[in-house]
């Protein structure tokens, strides 16, 4: 693993974990909606600041266009188990802070009845 310094602070990071979900979640978006546009790790200027994308997406036809984001959680269910009520409330809060059309957040290990409940 490689480590890439910022060269605005040269603190150390770290490739960010979960890429390779994310790559294979705008793969099957891909196929499902072919004319769209789909881009990975996405940075966008928000009303607070730098947002990152884990995937964006732009669907558009001959009278509309949207735009939606993909939130991809990669856990490790023995540690970390499914995706909780606060992920839920912080991807809502980023699809209002941005204006999108839709949101989702795909998870390998699941979520919880309050999560679902929650996106409900």
């Amino acid at each position: 693993m490689t480590k890439r310094r910022n060269a605005k602070n040269a603190i150390p990071r770290m490739p960010k974990q979960g890429r390779a979900y994310e790559e294979a979640v705008a793969s099957i978006f891909c196929k499902l909606f072919p004319d769209s546009d789909v881009s990975r790790s996405v940075w966008v200027e928000g009303p607070d600041g730098r947002r990152e994308l884990d995937i964006q997406v732009r669907v558009r036809d001959k009278i509309h266009s949207q735009f939606g984001l993909i939130e991809c959680k990669d856990f490790d269910p023995q540690k970390t188990g499914p995706v909780g009520i606060s992920y839920i409330d912080a991807l809502d809060s980023k699809r209002r802070d941005l204006n999108a059309t839709f949101a989702m957040i795909c998870s390998n290990s699941g979520f919880t009845k309050d999560a679902i409940n929650k996106a409900r």
